[in-house]
């Protein structure tokens, strides 16, 4: 201990090199009072200065005990390295109090708190009011012992209340992220209890979740317009708000605004936010690949198949190393889609192999495996192999059915592929005997409508289209 506190005290700064005479002047007399060490290092009795220098001395203490430095708050967010910070201090308090030095312990504590309330660390905050309430209540009594006892009641209630809201929007995130899930009722009374929550306990982390949740209603209810101003009020909120902000929380909100602007199709600022929330990712992390996966899309949907070619294939090379399996399916099967636009039929349907997980999603992207597949035969002349596939289609809408739901759009599809079947790859036969399944498909009908975002990255209606106008061998393009 005594050679750390030497090292971290070696120094040209004059502060430091009070330090050391501090550490010379105790380690020489370890009997030696406040005054005489004031005189010692300042000539004169100076309080100020001194309390200032055992601070520092406590601090690097404390460093050595726990090795956390001041360096970190290079690494963490503000509200992050308080985390460490103040778990550091109530560690080493507890520490100082179990040895019986007893210097400072009130203020120390009070300190631990009152910055755990700043930053909503109700888990340090509670640790540190009971260690508080144990301390003080032996010295000044019942009086003091009650009073942070409500304090604790209080804690404890918003530690409840913040631990469910985070929950809420986990459970919805996790919902979106794999297979979209909607539970209207369920979402909304959720939203009512944040709503509430927030009313009694003033959490700018509830709020910060409930802006979520209100979100994930307009979302699912195409109320963009009203979703993007919603979003710039959370963005506002996570910048302003020491107890939220977090880099990472920073760059999920961006990446929130580019996924609405997609569903607004205002492609070139989903674009710019996809790029501004990759910068406050860790290189290769997944949230970083989830938002190049994200910049795929716009680049697609805003005709840059060149780059968006590039950035599928890297996120899908990347993902080959993951363990989430599901996402390496998920981008496997967009990279096949590309490939089927970019006319290499052969690639795609090898990458259509290596799909597993997404199979798991009976009514949306196993679809959507299954629709490419057989596009893919119809576009090589594999016609003895479409037939087959579309039969086996028929049957497993069929199964899926009963247990699944499965959206009109799909079967109208369905329909369509088995009428071609019927008349030899006439397109445009089919097109005319069965134009009342295209209105549908082109039309707004949410049940019958393409939808941006969807596992139907090739559009079929506009597939179909251009094949009966171009003939059977047409090079695919993009649509939206």
């Amino acid at each position: 201990m005594k050679r750390k506190l030497e090292v971290n005290v070696e120094s040209s700064d004059k502060n430091k090199n009070k330090s050391k005479e501090l550490l010379k002047l105790v380690l020489k007399n370890m009997e030696i009072t406040q005054i005489e060490v004031e005189r010692g290092l300042y000539g004169t009795s100076n309080k100020i200065a001194f309390n200032k220098l055992i601070d520092r001395a406590i601090e690097k203490i404390e460093e050595i005990l726990i090795g956390f430095t001041k360096e970190a708050s290079l690494i963490y967010s503000e509200r992050n390295y308080y985390y460490f910070l103040l778990k550091r201090k109530l560690l080493v308090l507890q520490m100082r109090w179990l040895r019986g030095i007893g210097f400072d312990l009130e203020q120390q504590f009070d300190k631990i708190i009152a910055l755990s309330e700043k930053y909503e660390l109700v888990e340090i905050l509670i640790d540190a009011l009971y260690s508080k309430q144990r301390y003080v209540g032996f010295r000044v009594g019942k009086v003091a012992f009650n009073s942070i006892g409500s304090k604790i009641e209080k804690a404890e209630f918003r530690r409840k209340a913040m631990v469910n809201a985070r929950n809420i929007h986990f459970r919805f995130a996790t919902n979106h992220i794999a297979f979209p899930i909607y539970n209207k009722d369920e979402l909304k009374k959720s939203i009512d209890k944040l709503k509430q929550d927030y009313i009694l306990t003033g959490s700018q982390t509830i709020k910060l979740y409930l802006y979520y949740l209100q979100v994930e209603w307009l979302f699912i209810h195409s109320k963009f317009q009203v979703a993007e101003r919603v979003l710039n009020k959370l963005l506002k909120h996570v910048i302003e708000n020491p107890a939220v902000y977090t880099i990472a929380r920073h760059g999920d909100v961006f990446l929130n605004l580019a996924t609405n602007e997609i569903y607004l199709k205002e492609f070139s600022l989903a674009i710019n936010n996809c790029l501004i929330a990759q910068t406050f990712y860790q290189k290769n992390s997944e949230s970083k690949v989830f938002a190049k996966e994200l910049e795929f899309y716009a680049r697609f949907y805003n005709k840059e198949l060149e780059n968006s070619e590039k950035v599928i294939e890297e996120i899908y090379n990347f993902s080959k190393s993951g363990n989430i399996h599901l996402f390496h399916s998920r981008r496997a099967y967009l990279f096949a889609c590309v490939k089927t636009i970019r006319g290499e039929i052969k690639k795609s349907n090898e990458l259509l192999l290596e799909i597993k997980e997404i199979e798991k999603d009976k009514g949306g992207w196993n679809l959507g495996k299954w629709i490419l597949a057989i596009i893919n035969g119809i576009e090589s002349g594999d016609y003895e192999g479409v037939e087959s596939k579309v039969l086996s289609l028929e049957k497993f809408l069929k199964r899926i059915s009963k247990a699944n739901y499965v959206r009109k759009r799909d079967k109208v599809i369905l329909r369509i592929l088995l009428k071609l079947i019927n008349e030899g790859y006439d397109f445009n036969k089919v097109y005319q005997s069965r134009k009342k399944y295209f209105d549908l498909l082109e039309g707004s009908d949410p049940e019958y409508g393409w939808k941006i975002k969807s596992p139907e990255l090739i559009v079929f209606h506009d597939w179909f289209k251009k094949k009966m106008h171009q003939g059977i061998t047409t090079k695919l393009t993009t649509g939206h």
